[in-house]
Formats: C-alpha cells, sequence, structure tokens
C-alpha cells in the first residue's frame, strides 16, 4: 500500500512540474500589451484603480489614455514606468522586459498588425472586431477604385473616338 501511495505522489510531483514548466513557457513568450492587460485583469482593477497605485508609486500624469496604448501595444511604457509597474504587481522587471522585447519581435514589419490595433483603439473593438473593420474598409475601397478606374476608362474611349 505504501508503495502505490509513494508512486502516485511521485506522478503527482511529476505532473505538477510539468504544469508549471508549460505556464512558464507561456508566460515567456506573453507580449508587454498581453502581461499588463492580464496583471491588471486578475487583480480586478480597472484603469484607474492601476493610476491609482501608479501615483503612490511616484508616477504622476498618467491618463488611462496612456494606460490602453501600453495595453493595446500602442506605445510601451519606458523603463523607469517599468520598474514601478513591477513593484505594484510584485513581479520581476526582468519579466516586464522580457515582454516589451517580445512585443518589438512580434511586431517587427507589420504595419498591417499596427493598423488593426489603432483601429481597436480607436473604435474601442476587440482585435478581431478591428481585423473585420479592416477588411471591410479595405474591399469598400476596392469597390471604389474599381468605380473610379472604369469612370475614367470610359472617358477615355469616349476621347478616343473623336
Amino acid at each position: 500500500m505504501d508503495e502505490l501511495k509513494k508512486e502516485e505522489t511521485k506522478e503527482k510531483i511529476t505532473k505538477d512540474a510539468e504544469t508549471k514548466a508549460k505556464r512558464e513557457e507561456i508566460v515567456e513568450k506573453r507580449t508587454i500589451e498581453q502581461l499588463l492587460r492580464d496583471l491588471r485583469i486578475n487583480r480586478n482593477w480597472s484603469y484607474y484603480n492601476l493610476i491609482e497605485e501608479l501615483n503612490k508609486q511616484g508616477l504622476k500624469n498618467l491618463t488611462v489614455k496612456q494606460v490602453r496604448k501600453w495595453e493595446f501595444g500602442l506605445e510601451y511604457p519606458n523603463l523607469d514606468t517599468i520598474n514601478k509597474l513591477a513593484k505594484v504587481y510584485d513581479e520581476s522587471a526582468t519579466r516586464f522586459l522580457m515582454a516589451r522585447t517580445n512585443s518589438f519581435e512580434a511586431g517587427k514589419g507589420l504595419i498591417r498588425s499596427t493598423a488593426i490595433k489603432w483601429i481597436s483603439y480607436f473604435f474601442g473593438v476587440s482585435i478581431k472586431t478591428a481585423i473585420v473593420l479592416l477588411y471591410i474598409f479595405l474591399f469598400v475601397l476596392l469597390i471604389f477604385s474599381f468605380i473610379f478606374f472604369m469612370r475614367s476608362m470610359n472617358g477615355l474611349i469616349v476621347i478616343n473616338h473623336l
């Protein structure tokens, strides 16, 4: 019986270690915007709660607009702000810096990604909704371009007949 309990305990410890390793791997791949949003939401804080905590750390003149831009990945907090965020959330500053680096890596050369983030931020909608809005905009733009092209071709045909 003791052997069975020891075996079950070993299996549980192994399973717990694997779960923790997977969780840490996921955490390491998060971007700064994901990390900031997750930490704030996990504490059930509004933007105002976070700003209040950062004010206590000496970060004055912070607005909801700035915090939202961080969470949408439109701007990134500077090193001083990252240190204060680490204190507020009781996390290591290294974790924030790694997440910021992940954001830079994920965003290299992605103009479309930046456009989607701005649409999402400006209209206050989710990223998925912003993608749909962007495709609708591009489709409407394509239709107007086609109409413009056809009208200009029609004008050329009339001129050529004269």
